[in-house]
């Protein structure tokens, strides 16, 4: 049983998205709600109905990549990149504060601050509150 995934399948996050956040292999995610929607009829219609409210704010490519770099950066300096960093370090830092803008603002989707939430510093109280 897997109750976190199925909270973030309902909640409209891709079975990617879940394996990426959970550091599992997709095709086991993929497994486990194949197995689900069997035992538990409209499994997959509550996720799509999900996925198609989460509209055009979803972690596309590229935001992926930032969120990585992010984290690789997090890993070797153990905080999050700052404004008065080097020439990689700021564009990162700003990364971070326009998603920390749109979340204040409401505008981020779920899939997004779930993945946040990877990031040791990012928290609900210092993105602001929703």
């Amino acid at each position: 049983m897997h109750p976190e995934w199925d909270m973030m399948y309902a909640a409209g996050l891709t079975a990617r998205e879940i394996a990426d956040r959970c550091h599992q292999n997709v095709a086991t995610i993929h497994a486990h709600f194949q197995s689900r929607e069997r035992y538990e009829p409209g499994t997959r219609a509550t996720h799509e109905t999900a996925l198609a409210a989460g509209g055009v704010d979803r972690p596309t490519a590229q935001w992926r990549t930032n969120l990585n770099e992010v984290q690789e950066f997090q890993k070797t300096h153990r905080r999050l990149p700052h404004h008065h960093g080097d020439d990689t370090e700021r564009p990162l830092h700003r990364w971070v504060l326009k998603q920390r803008k749109a979340y204040r603002n409401n505008s981020m989707s779920i899939p997004k601050i779930v993945l946040l939430e990877d990031l040791t510093e990012w928290s609900i109280a210092s993105a602001g509150a929703r």
